[in-house]
């Protein structure tokens, strides 16, 4: 405490930050009357569990959310399950908080930076409340702090900043001889928000590499002791070791999880390096056409001249990255801008089968660069005879990014100008149509609504999408009698369709669900079973045939056919062992009047679960509540 006391021991400071939190507040709060969105469905459907079965059932079986699970980023949304699905203001509120508090930490981790950097007190403070204020501001935060799900991010950043805040402190004080108890405090420390970091989302793993950048370039001139030396090869770059071997362990899943893709590793790696370069000119030079949350339709790489930018790209990056080898001594502030950006990208822009664009992956690594544009104009600044030119210039350029900022999140405030105005930027984006027609789908407008789903059809020909949603509007929601032509055309489709994503399993997930509740009841139970069974016949459907199984379980049981939906579950259960899937088995054999064998289904279920303590705290409850007597 001492230490933050001394770093903000001027009341200017505190003026000015807060007055920086206020702007950012106003600026974000139309924002946060929008909608979920995305993602956003998809990892909190489950929350209804916390009221039927307590936090932990929600929290630790998440089977969505990464190799860590996430539980820290988990833990916050179930603090909130009664706000889902009916209040949006309430989780992004949360999310502005959050993104608020991350700003005080990159006020403190500019402030002891800058120090590192400049002797000036005033420009150290000068040089810390314009990085604060630029990452705040900036158009490139909004779809992290108001995509309600990027609250993971958040909170992994949250401790990274903390932990690099913390390492800082410590090892500003080491001395020659070692301190014992500071060495210990300073493994503490990174360990801890490290581990921390990865539970709220993976990319808390490169804190360690975040603190070899810190120490490579603005940290080269202080003195790196001997015993330094050794703590740094065991908690830094260990654990990196560690991580790469993962990865190398785990690289020939990732080659085959792009059999999902309509493009491959090599395609995706190539594009990373346009992309990245995308990246630094919204930070630097935002326009307000480039920012959303669809970038679907971003050209990809075919190879290193298709197109020709893939070369020049990659050539850039290389030549960005030998800059700052070269500066690293002599313009430290521009080889730890460079090296920053890039290795907070090490993970989610690279080879793993992530989608290649996504504007959330900047949230730390936006840091670097606006540092350095921080530093740059308070050093311009103290050259500059006329200094009101540049005054001028730099509020402009701020005003600048504040009215992208402003207009952006007017966007993001209105559901239907949200999606509009996406669909207009990216035309040939699936995801910005299909927000579309989800928008006129819940406003009751089907001649939109069909009108765009042919603009999806005529972009996915091969996709069985548009036809699952003709169903739902025709169908469903329009009320119209299904044809028998039309019917078994989309049966023979289904059976030579093209996989286009998860979107095709959710589409039947909401078909089934309008079924069971009544609110389709011109759909063909049977016909709907034939779809379903083409597409899990399908090879392209493979990896998702367990959720198709499901389905059909879900449809046999809805008609009475136990027999045939105890098939179909089991089945289910061979391809993907899900405990959702094996308690579904245990409740059917129950109805079925089969105890004695659910009994035996229930014991052998618990005794795995007792193997593995976050499976029994997720789902011992959910398994414990079945009455089989």
């Amino acid at each position: 405490m001492p230490a933050i006391n001394r770093i903000l021991k001027s009341h200017s400071d505190v003026l000015l930050l807060a007055g920086v939190f206020i702007i950012t507040f106003v600026i974000y709060y139309p924002g946060l009357n929008g909608q979920f969105i995305l993602d956003d469905f998809y990892n909190l459907q489950n929350l209804d569990l916390v009221k039927n079965y307590g936090y932990k059932a929600y929290i630790f079986s998440a089977d969505f959310a990464g190799p860590s699970g996430r539980p820290l980023s988990l833990l916050t949304f179930a603090l909130q399950y009664s706000d889902w699905p009916q209040n949006p203001f309430a989780f992004k509120f949360f999310n502005l908080i959050l993104h608020l508090v991350n700003g005080i930490l990159i006020f403190f981790l500019s402030k002891i930076l800058s120090g590192l950097i400049v002797n000036n007190k005033r420009s150290q403070s000068a040089i810390s409340l314009l990085t604060a204020g630029l990452w705040l501001v900036h158009p490139i935060q909004i779809s992290t702090t108001l995509y309600v799900v990027q609250r993971m991010t958040q909170a992994s950043t949250f401790f990274v900043l903390l932990g690099l805040i913390g390492y800082l402190l410590c090892r500003l004080q080491l001395k020659q001889i070692i301190d014992v108890k500071k060495i210990m405090l300073l493994s503490f420390i990174v360990t801890s928000c490290t581990l921390l970091g990865i539970l709220g989302k993976e990319n808390g793993a490169l804190l360690p590499v975040f603190i070899l950048v810190i120490e490579g370039t603005l940290l080269s001139r202080q003195p790196n002791y001997p015993y330094l030396k050794i703590w740094k090869r065991i908690f830094l770059i260990l654990p990196l070791c560690l991580l790469a071997l993962y990865l190398i362990i785990n690289f020939n899943d990732a080659v085959q999880s792009y059999h999902s893709r309509n493009y491959s590793m090599y395609q995706k790696v190539l594009t990373e390096g346009r992309i990245l370069l995308e990246y630094l000119k919204n930070i630097i030079a935002p326009n307000s056409s480039s920012f959303g949350l669809y970038h679907d339709d971003y050209l990809l790489s075919k190879n290193l001249l298709s197109p020709v930018t893939t070369l020049v790209s990659a050539v850039t990056v290389f030549t960005l990255l030998i800059t700052g080898i070269e500066l690293k001594t002599k313009q430290r502030v521009i080889s730890f801008a460079i090296f920053w950006f890039f290795s907070g990208h090490i993970l989610e822009s690279t080879y793993l089968n992530l989608e290649p664009y996504f504007e959330h992956r900047n949230y730390l690594p936006s840091f670097g660069v606006f540092f350095l544009l921080s530093f740059t104009i308070i050093k311009l600044a103290t050259f500059f005879s006329r200094k009101a030119f540049l005054y001028a210039f730099v509020g402009i350029y701020i005003a600048m990014i504040v009215l992208i900022t402003v207009q952006e999140v007017k966007i993001w405030s209105s559901p239907g100008l949200q999606a509009v105005e996406w669909s207009r930027r990216h035309p040939k984006s699936f995801r910005a149509l299909n927000g579309l027609l989800g928008f006129y789908i819940v406003n009751k407008d089907y001649d939109n609504a069909l009108y765009t789903l042919k603009k999806i059809e005529d972009l996915n020909p091969d996709s069985i999408y548009p036809d699952l949603q003709h169903l739902n509007i025709k169908i469903c929601r329009m009320g119209q009698q299904p044809d028998e032509i039309g019917w078994s055309d989309l049966i023979n489709h289904a059976g030579t369709a093209k996989f286009d994503g998860l979107i095709v399993v959710t589409s039947i997930d909401k078909l089934l669900l309008d079924y069971v509740k009544g609110n389709c009841p011109n759909l063909k139970y049977g016909r709907l079973a034939e779809v379903i069974d083409a597409l899990r016949t399908n090879p392209e459907f493979r990896g998702v045939a367990g959720y198709l199984n499901e389905f059909l379980a879900t449809l046999a049981v809805q008609s009475r056919e136990y027999e045939n939906a105890l098939q179909y579950i089991r089945e289910s259960i061979r391809m993907s062992s899900k405990t959702s899937r094996e308690i579904y088995e245990i409740q059917l054999l129950k109805t079925m009047g089969r105890n004695k064998e659910a009994e035996l289904k229930k014991t052998k279920l618990l005794k795995r679960l007792h193997g593995n303590p976050l499976s029994i705290w997720a789902y011992h409850d959910r398994v414990e509540t079945i009455d089989l007597h």
